[in-house]
């Protein structure tokens, strides 16, 4: 019985068996490398052969989970690196607990020189008409931090949120506080503002964002916008949408009781003197909700997504690279530009926009410069990838994955690689 069940992997595997639930998670699969004979003597062959079939013997997901559902139970470990596993199996992804307990506040002196740069990147968009403003997006830490892990410390008095939140009011600058007004709803609301086993907002707490955001774009714009309005609540102890993101990236065998979560069916109002404002979104995957189900193109005119200041999604599609010579043209075209953050993510806030704007705003020359420079990068990483086979390899499943085609992928993989190497110099010049 011992010898046919160390077998039964090997025999599932050869007899392409019967499915298992695949695992979840940010992971990179490995290609399966063709037999060739340079491959085979420099040894590249032997280790993507072994590393390959290390992830796909039969019966593998089914053992991960087993694995991780012993450790989750009999030590609260988590299968997930990132994931925290807190009181009463609420979970957290590390980055919301450290916003909260200030252990990543570095000081107030980058953030009062970011906000001194939006302010001129404000005031001169504000003469074309466009209107910047900053939404803080509440963090799952904040807002139920009595579920945090004994073994965490408070190590600031001062959040980079607190500091964020004042250095925009000083400023005058057009402030939305999320973060604020759900912990001040989190007792009053009748669903729940954030799940027990994700990490974002809820889906009800995704359509109340959204509205609010709406009225509050009216507010500045005195104008009447298309609005979402709610027709009914569905309530189910089934998560839906991202509801459950943190839980599926540990591999369990068996569900965490979750919540009772409220889903809004809505729609969108039709009254003809409404109108949808043009606005260009700088955020984090605290947008990828009200983007993904279709909440921003039906309340916005020229919706577009600028995930993390690095792929641009709209309409057409998308990721699409972000043009550096097109910048400053299309933000002026947007009505609002919205920069958006969860406290977990308000370190790297706003993910460049502001440093590489402000340059383009008060230095003619710079564009030129930068440009020249990131092309030389993005060509020298051109050329690495496609003399590289593992790379060139993931590049080409991240084509056939994305639908397009692996030149495309190959420059996509190419800028993002300058933008960071551009990045570090800029950091290193400091």
């Amino acid at each position: 019985m011992l010898m046919t069940m160390l077998f039964l992997p090997m025999v599932h595997h050869l007899a392409n068996g019967t499915k298992v639930r695949p695992l979840k998670g940010a992971f990179q699969q490995t290609a399966k490398m063709d037999f060739k004979l340079d491959s085979w003597i420099n040894g590249s062959f032997q280790d993507n052969r072994t590393k390959y079939f290390n992830e796909n013997f039969g019966f593998r997901s089914m053992a991960v989970r087993l694995y991780n559902q012993m450790n989750f139970v009999l030590f609260k470990k988590s299968g997930a690196q990132e994931v925290v596993i807190g009181k009463e199996n609420y979970l957290y992804e590390e980055n919301y607990i450290k916003a909260y307990l200030g252990i990543n506040y570095l000081g107030r002196n980058t953030i009062v020189d970011k906000v001194e740069k939006l302010k001129v990147i404000s005031d001169s968009l504000g003469k074309k008409g466009v209107k910047v403003m900053t939404i803080l997006a509440p963090g799952k830490g904040s807002f139920y931090p009595e579920y945090i892990p004994d073994y965490y410390r408070r190590a600031s008095d001062t959040t980079l949120y607190d500091v964020w939140k004042t250095e925009l009011q000083k400023n005058n600058l057009l402030l939305l506080d999320l973060h604020q007004w759900f912990r001040n709803m989190k007792n009053q609301s009748p669903y729940p503002l954030f799940p027990k086993t994700g990490v974002h907002w809820s889906a009800y707490g995704e359509i109340l964002a959204a509205d609010t955001i709406v009225k509050f774009m009216e507010k500045i714009a005195h104008q009447d916008f298309v609005n979402i309005l709610t027709d009914s609540i569905q309530l189910s102890k089934t998560t839906q949408h991202t509801d459950q993101d943190a839980e599926e990236s540990l591999n369990l065998l068996s569900d965490i009781p979750d919540l009772e979560m409220a889903y809004p069916q809505y729609h969108f109002s039709s009254d003809s003197g409404e109108i949808k404002p043009n606005v260009i979104f700088i955020s984090d995957s605290y947008f990828w909700g009200i983007y993904g189900r279709g909440i921003a193109a039906n309340l916005f005119n020229t919706n577009e997504f600028w995930y993390y200041f690095h792929e641009v999604y709209h309409s057409g599609g998308g990721p699409f690279s972000i043009e550096p010579t097109n910048l400053i043209h299309a933000l002026e075209s947007a009505d609002f530009v919205v920069l958006m953050s969860t406290d977990a993510n308000l370190e790297k806030f706003a993910y460049g926009f502001i440093e590489t704007t402000h340059r383009q705003i008060t230095n003619p020359n710079f564009l030129n410069e930068q440009s020249e420079k990131r092309e030389m990068l993005i060509q020298e990483f051109i050329f690495y990838i496609k003399s590289s086979p593992d790379w060139l390899k993931a590049v080409e499943q991240k084509a056939k994955d994305r639908k397009i085609s692996v030149e495309e992928a190959i420059r996509l993989d190419a800028e993002y690689m300058a933008d960071q190497e551009l990045k570090k110099q800029e950091a290193a010049n400091k």
